[in-house]
Formats: structure tokens, sequence, C-alpha cells
């Protein structure tokens, strides 16, 4: 949901008869869960939009225009407050960060949206089928991936994460969907370099073109 702000004077908004404190529900029955959903759709040219008045009341209109035209909302918030990590990996950076530096630096941010949007790395064990289709229907293009190993049984391992595993999936599934990915490997010693390390490489070049690149960053 995002809760209107103010509304542009002249606007599509406007004429619509929005007013601040309105909440926008959603885009063509879709949740408007942050203010990407809103810049995707306020960029088309067609669209049903859902919104709950400061009444009460419900209502759905659909929005056509030119794709140039703006429906001229402001939000209170963006909703964009950062998803955070639930891995501990075995060469995790952050933890090995000294103390003494600035806040920022141990925010351990795991965030698709911020991938999109600012190009920080993400590892996608925090996401579902629901952020899967999302990202496809936004066209939330690059992402950029720590993937580490296709092997999903070493990557369970070496993130310590149960849901580690599904990466091979979500990444056919995101390439299936246009979307083009960086990805890159943290090779840690004994663990996913050698022969783990080749498998990683042709399994993400099957992935070519939308697999654009690979990193290797070893551990030191």
């Amino acid at each position: 949901m995002l809760k209107i702000k103010s509304v542009e004077k002249g606007g599509i908004g406007e004429e619509l008869g929005l007013e601040k404190g309105d909440e926008v529900l959603a885009f063509d029955g879709h949740d408007a869960a942050d203010i990407l959903d809103y810049l995707f759709y306020d960029a088309r040219e067609k669209f049903t939009l859902t919104v709950k008045q400061t009444n009460g009341d419900v209502s759905s209109c659909e929005i056509e225009k030119d794709d140039d035209e703006r429906l001229g909302l402001e939000f209170e918030s963006d909703n964009l407050g950062i998803k955070t990590c639930r891995n501990n990996c075995i060469f995790c950076f952050v933890d090995q960060m000294p103390c003494g530096m600035r806040e920022s630096l141990y925010v351990k941010d795991d965030d698709y949206r911020q991938s999109f949007l600012c190009g920080n790395f993400v590892t996608l064990t925090n996401i579902d089928e629901g952020d899967v289709e999302r990202i496809i229907r936004l066209k939330l293009s690059p992402l950029y991936i720590s993937v580490h190993t296709m092997n999903g049984t070493l990557r369970k391992k070496m993130m310590k994460n149960r849901f580690a595993d599904r990466i091979n999936g979500y990444l056919e599934r995101l390439a299936a969907g246009g979307i083009t990915m960086h990805t890159q490997i943290v090779m840690a010693r004994d663990y996913n370099d050698g022969k783990e390390l080749e498998y990683s490489a042709r399994e993400l070049f099957k992935l070519y073109p939308n697999v654009r690149t690979m990193a290797v960053v070893p551990v030191g």
C-alpha cells in the first residue's frame, strides 16, 4: 500500500479525484508494495488502478494515457526499507569488519530491489516465487547476484541457509523472463574452487546471454 502525500495540480491524479491520505492498493490487481510498482505502471499507457479513499471506500478505475503522462502522485513513504541477509556465510565480509566504522557498513543488505536500483549483490535466499514473478513483471533488470556455487548442496553448506539450493531454479526462471544478470563467485579454497568452480562456470554459461558476466573474488 502506498499512502498519498500530495497530488500534482492539473495532473491525472487530480482529474481522478485522488487526495492526500488516499491509499493506492493495487495496479492491475497486483499489490502496490513499494514505489517500484508505481514507477513501472506510471510509465504505462493502460492499467487498472485500485484506491482506498480516506472515507474507506475502495474503487478501481481503468487508466488510459500517453506513456509520457504521469499520475502526479507523491507518497508518504517509498516502502523501500532494506531487506536484510538471512545467511551465515563462511566468508562473510561484514562479520569480519573491524569495530568503529560507520554504521552503514555493518548492514547486511540482501534486497533485490536495491540490486536493481544500486547494483548491490544479492543471494536470492530470502525471496519466494512471488518475488520472482514480480521481478519479471516489473522488468527489474539487470540484477547483480552472488551465486558462489551452482552446486546446491555445497551452496547450503557455504551459506548455512537451507534455501540456498534454490539458486539454479531462480536463475533459470529469471533468464526465461528476460532478466539480465551479473554474477559473482566468492571463491573459498577447498570449497568452491577447482572442479566446483568449473562446474559453476559451465552452468552459468548455459544461461548466456541473460547471465552476462561471472566475476570470481578469491578469499584472501
